[in-house]
C-alpha cells in the first residue's frame, strides 16, 4: 500500500504533469521493499491533479518502468486526500480479501495515515520511509534558516494541523 504525495502541476514552461519527491520517494521504497522479498501486489492511491492526471494512474506508469508486473498493481485514483486514501483503498483490499497492509508513506506522515486505514479495519504493518532527525552539528551556520529547514517546517506544520483536523473530524 503506497500513499501518493506531491505531484509537479502544469505550467507555461512544462505542461506535463510529474510525480513530486514525496511520491517518487514512497514509490522507490515500496520497490526496494518489492524487490527484497514482498513480493506482494502493490496498492497504490492518489486522485486527480489539477493537470487533471490521476496520481494513481502516474504512480502505476512508474511501476510498470519499473518493472513490476501488471497484475502486482493494483490503483486506487480517486481519492483526494489521506482519509479518503484509506476509505477507498480498504474498499479495494476487502474485496480482495485482504485485512492487513504494509503501508509506505514517509516517516513524519505514517501516524496519520496508520490511524486512518487503522480506522477502516484494516491490520497496518508500519513502512515508513525519509526519517528526518535533528542534526547534531551545532556550527553558527546550521542556526541559520535555509530553505530546507523552511520545507521541513512547512511538512511537520501541515502533518500536525492535519491530525488535529482528522481528530476533529472522526477520521482518526
Amino acid at each position: 500500500m503506497v500513499l501518493s504525495g506531491d505531484v509537479t502541476t502544469p505550467e507555461p514552461h512544462r505542461p506535463v504533469v510529474h510525480l513530486g519527491v514525496a511520491t517518487e520517494t514512497r514509490l522507490q521504497y515500496a520497490l526496494w521493499l518489492y524487490h527484497a522479498g514482498y513480493r506482494l501486489p502493490i496498492l497504490v492511491t492518489g486522485g486527480v491533479t489539477k493537470g487533471q492526471r490521476r496520481i494513481g494512474e502516474l504512480m502505476r506508469g512508474r511501476l510498470l518502468e519499473a518493472g513490476i508486473p501488471h497484475e502486482h498493481i493494483w490503483v486506487e485514483d480517486a481519492a483526494r486526500n489521506t482519509n479518503e486514501n484509506a476509505r477507498f483503498s480498504a474498499s479495494i483490499l476487502k474485496s480482495q480479501g485482504v485485512n492487513k497492509i504494509l503501508l509506505v508513506t514517509e516517516a513524519y506522515h505514517m501516524r496519520r495515515g496508520e490511524a486512518c486505514f487503522r480506522k477502516q479495519g484494516l491490520e497496518v504493518v508500519p513502512a515508513p520511509c525519509a526519517f528526518r532527525s535533528l542534526e547534531t552539528d551545532w556550527t553558527w551556520q546550521k542556526m541559520i534558516p535555509d530553505a530546507r529547514t523552511a520545507q521541513q517546517n512547512d511538512e511537520l506544520l501541515h502533518e500536525w494541523v492535519g491530525l488535529a483536523v482528522y481528530r476533529l473530524r472522526g477520521w482518526l
